[in-house]
């Protein structure tokens, strides 16, 4: 699924990531290397959440591009069959439910 969605051209998921033994998460989220994400185990992830939206600024302080890409990761997740949620404009999907 990772590849499939890392290779939409101009697309750089905005990822936060709560390991299981990560006590807590700051909420943060931010571009991930997700050879390092591959190389740690993704069996150690309790949850992710990925924005799907990619906003690309512009000269000016006032005007932003926003793109959507709600429904072609929707569309990607399903593929899959991966169970997600979708609230406050992002995927949340789970590895382990505590």
């Amino acid at each position: 699924m990772v590849d499939e969605f890392t290779s939409i051209e101009g697309y750089k998921p905005l990822v936060n990531i709560k390991l299981i033994f990560d006590a807590g998460n700051n909420n943060t989220f931010s571009q991930v290397w997700w050879e390092e994400v591959e190389r740690d185990g993704f069996e150690l992830i309790e949850w992710m959440q990925i924005k799907p939206f990619e906003i690309e600024k512009s000269a000016s302080l006032i005007e932003q591009k926003l793109t959507d890409y709600t429904e072609v990761l929707k569309k990607g997740l399903d593929k899959h069959n991966i169970e997600y949620h979708y609230e406050n404009e992002a995927f949340t999907i789970y590895g382990y439910k505590r």
